[in-house]
């Protein structure tokens, strides 16, 4: 048995639930690309999104946080042409300031995955939900995560969608009791 949502889904989502979603993530270029397809997801089926996300990585240079930071006006008008490209301007751009806000962060010697873990002490916060009903749209952590990115000059991180980041990264484990994936 899966969680629910991955259920009733085509064969990647099946397989991101399996393979991806709840599982502990460090590097921070994956931390990168996952906070990236949130900013994707933003008002999006997440199914959609993994439909796109081969095309996302080859147009973001498989989020590479110096080669996004350093993409060009002239980049993005050629990447809104590419077939099957999610074409909107504005998350492009927020992926594109993002990674420009997490190379500067780098400068510093200041990583994602020190900002995400750092809210649990490097801690899962497993919920042990028996159905999906239980689960929030957001939490205080998700909250704190947002503002915290805000802070920092991130865009496109509120709170319910990085509530789903921290389940997606494994900072939150809100695979269901029944879910073998847990």
């Amino acid at each position: 048995m899966r969680c629910s949502w991955a259920e009733n889904g085509k064969q990647s989502m099946i397989d991101f639930h399996d393979h991806e979603w709840g599982k502990p993530q460090h590097d921070d270029q994956r931390l990168f690309e996952l906070l990236s397809l949130m900013t994707f997801q933003a008002g999006l089926q997440w199914q959609l999104i993994l439909d796109r996300r081969s095309v996302l990585k080859r147009v973001f240079n498989d989020f590479d946080v110096s080669s996004v930071a350093a993409m060009t006006e002239r980049e993005i008008e050629e990447m809104i042409q590419v077939e099957h490209m999610i074409a909107n301007r504005r998350k492009i751009r927020a992926v594109i300031h993002n990674a420009q806000v997490l190379e500067h962060l780098h400068s510093k010697g200041v990583f994602l995955n020190q900002i995400v873990w750092s809210l649990t002490s490097k801690q899962v916060v497993d919920h042990r939900w028996q159905c999906a009903e239980q689960i929030p749209s957001h939490s205080a952590l998700s909250i704190q995560l947002a503002r915290q990115l805000k802070n920092y000059g991130f865009t496109f991180v509120g709170p319910k969608n990085m509530y789903a980041y921290l389940e997606t990264v494994g900072v939150i484990n809100d695979h269901l009791i029944s879910c073998e994936w847990r």
